[in-house]
């Protein structure tokens, strides 16, 4: 939980308190930071309150910490600060110790009372849930549906319920690709429901790194399509037209994963939840535009996305089946999904070649997949909307990929053609800390412009970012 002011001096009586007794969250906060103001209250609520089980730092999951855990949680409710002091509050974070298996779900998470916490925040406007399971979930949503002016909710590493409502075998998430699994969809609609349920939120932004996997496995197996979840789901769902920035984190997929992130957004975009979206962050590849945009979002006007894949992305499938492959032009800007984008001004297009994936797995075709979704990748941008005025295009790849496949003509006709871009920034961002780009190789990049770099002055960019060491 965060403050927007300094904390007055009675808090600061509080903490010293209550710290006097607990030598665990004084290592905390001492190792977070000297100031005060800047970490007491997180250290409190993070890991006393809302962690039960924590004691001197080692999270435990014994029967008697279990079974004592509802009444510690509500003992410490009742040694809050003071409500004058609460009243100031309006950025809380829930971080729950989900439990080790999933029969213990149905004790303490079901029993987790929200509606104790909410009360006593009464100016909240951003609420983060950590590590918490579905029904949890169904209890935050139950509670910001109440009168209350909630501006953010963030729901991170939401975990299914694996013994509620569905016919799943008890065994972790990721491990479950049986038909059974068509039972996840469900529930993950209603969790998208539940986020239409509210009135007056404005951001949605979900961490389900542990969900989106299990979508990987149904999708043809089982005969299942997006349209059909689409329509059978579509009447869980309400219009939510508040909701104005929608924003989804998950690890980087392999390139067979199906994409999930369409799948949420068909679900959202079928529903009408998503009519006045403005903002769009995808954190995964995406294949087809024009099915991501699906749905009424002339009011978009940022847009984040990655691509990583050579599908078809400025063509939807004909009506016999066919794509890419037959004898229709591929280019043709009135297929693209993203000109459809009329408002959008800020366009980040993350590139992750195929072929970078398909050659470590010692694929024959790894460069000319290389070479086909350079194509697209090429076309967006030539065919993006008029409007844009911020276009980073962020290359996630080696530097000898890159010098062998970017052709830079392409960035320059941008610059002279449109006097409206006012920057265009090349980004080189390897994921890996051998292939990162050195200062010389960057030189050498630059020096493939066809035109001076001063001739477009600071409209242009070339820009690169280390990665981490492996």
């Amino acid at each position: 939980m965060a403050f927007e002011i300094v904390l007055p001096p009675e808090l600061l009586d509080f903490i010293f308190g209550y710290l006097q007794t607990n030598k665990a969250s004084l290592a905390v906060c001492t190792q977070v930071s000297h100031r005060w103001h800047d970490v007491a209250l997180p250290v409190l609520f993070r890991d006393h309150i809302f962690r039960p089980y924590r004691r001197e730092g080692v999270v435990r999951y014994d029967d008697d910490l279990w079974n004592n855990g509802l009444d510690t949680f509500r003992g410490a409710i009742d040694h809050l600060p003071p409500p004058h002091l609460l009243r100031l509050v309006k950025h809380l974070e829930v971080d729950c110790i989900p439990p080790l298996t999933y029969k213990r779900d149905s004790g303490f998470m079901t029993a987790f009372h929200l509606d104790l916490i909410f009360p006593k925040f009464p100016a909240l406007r951003s609420f983060t849930l950590r590590n918490a399971y579905l029904k949890v979930c169904r209890d935050v949503i139950d509670a910001c549906g109440s009168p209350r002016n909630l501006d953010s909710l963030s729901l991170c590493n939401v975990e299914f319920d694996l013994d509620y409502e569905w016919d799943c075998q008890p065994t972790a998430l990721k491990e479950i690709n049986s038909p059974s699994s068509i039972y996840c969809q469900n529930c993950f609609a209603e969790l998208l429901g539940m986020f239409a349920a509210i009135g007056t939120l404005s951001v949605i932004e979900t961490w389900p790194p542990s969900m989106f996997p299990i979508i990987c496995g149904w999708y043809h197996e089982d005969g299942i399509t997006a349209q059909s979840i689409m329509q059978g789901q579509a009447a869980r769902m309400r219009s939510n037209p508040a909701i104005s920035k929608f924003i989804t984190k998950g690890g980087f997929p392999n390139y067979s994963t199906v994409e999930s992130s369409e799948v949420v957004l068909h679900l959202l975009s079928y529903s009408g939840a998503l009519s006045n979206l403005k903002r769009l962050e995808i954190d995964e590849h995406l294949t087809n535009i024009q099915t991501v945009l699906l749905g009424a979002h002339s009011e978009l006007e940022s847009l984040r996305m990655v691509l990583s894949d050579c599908e078809p992305l400025l063509s939807s499938e004909s009506s016999d089946g066919s794509t890419f492959a037959d004898d229709r032009h591929p280019h043709d800007p009135s297929q693209s999904g993203i000109m459809w984008c009329s408002k959008l001004s800020s366009f980040h297009l993350v590139f992750f070649p195929l072929g970078s994936l398909m050659k470590a797995k010692g694929h024959s075709l790894a460069d000319e997949a290389d070479s086909y979704s350079l194509q697209k990748f090429l076309d967006i941008i030539t065919y993006s909307p008029p409007s844009i005025t911020t276009l980073l295009l962020e290359i996630q790849t080696g530097a000898k990929w890159t010098f062998q496949h970017l052709d830079f003509v392409v960035f320059d006709r941008l610059l002279s053609e449109r006097s409206s871009l006012q920057k265009l920034e090349i980004i080189f961002a390897p994921r890996s800390s051998s292939l990162n780009v050195s200062v010389d190789d960057l030189e050498k990049v630059q020096a493939q412009l066809p035109l001076s770099k001063s001739t477009f002055g600071d409209r242009m960019a070339i820009t690169r970012r280390l990665a981490e060491l492996d």
